[in-house]
């Protein structure tokens, strides 16, 4: 978690990126200068910088590597997790919706994870001693780490969220705004409960 001093340093980074955008060419360039001398000055990347909250929400459609039940689940999980929303359209082709640098947690929070979980039910197959079947063995293996995983997630946004009311007051203004977005995009969702 971030102390008080680094949020309000964030936060000053993101005022001048804001200030950056400036069409005055000489402001612009020293905001952004600012922003940069701030950044190396606290050994910190573009990417701690918070977009504001009323940064756009956007659509990307997106294809996994393939339509193996487990894979949706894991996107949707990381969606769930980071504030962001997964439509399944059909097979392995997905909506998902959020801020951009939200979008950009998500999809490569489930690049390096999907990989890792594959590697991981691979290992414990070859290293089971009894019989069956593999793709039953290894679906279950996935299936109980993406679980966890979703506990472990939702418990941490839980606490986040509770940690103040104005966390908790943020939380819902944000959820509300992604929920408006979504209906705009897709009027007629329906939320289908899976296994």
């Amino acid at each position: 978690t971030m102390d008080s001093n680094e949020e309000r340093i964030l936060e000053k980074v993101r005022r001048l990126f804001e200030l950056a955008k400036s069409s005055n060419e000489h402001e612009s360039a020293a905001a952004a200068a600012k922003a940069q001398e701030i950044l190396h000055k606290y050994n910190l990347s573009r990417a701690d910088v918070p977009e504001s909250a009323d940064a756009p929400y956007v659509k990307e459609n997106i294809r996994l590597a393939s339509a193996d039940r487990w894979r949706g689940v894991l996107m949707h999980v990381l969606a769930r997790a980071n504030g962001a929303y997964l439509v399944s359209l059909s097979g392995a082709d997905y909506a998902i919706m959020g801020q951009r640098h939200t979008l950009e947690i998500v999809e490569y929070s489930y690049q390096q994870m999907q990989r890792r979980i594959d590697w991981l039910a691979n290992m414990a197959w070859e290293c089971y001693d009894g019989a069956g079947d593999a793709r039953q063995f290894k679906s279950s293996f996935r299936d109980g780490i993406i679980s966890s995983l979703s506990a472990r997630l939702t418990a941490n946004k839980r606490e986040m969220s509770e940690a103040s009311p104005e966390s908790r007051a943020m939380v819902a203004v944000a959820d509300d705004r992604l929920n408006r977005a979504v209906a705009g995009w897709f009027p007629r969702l329906s939320v289908r409960r899976g296994n």
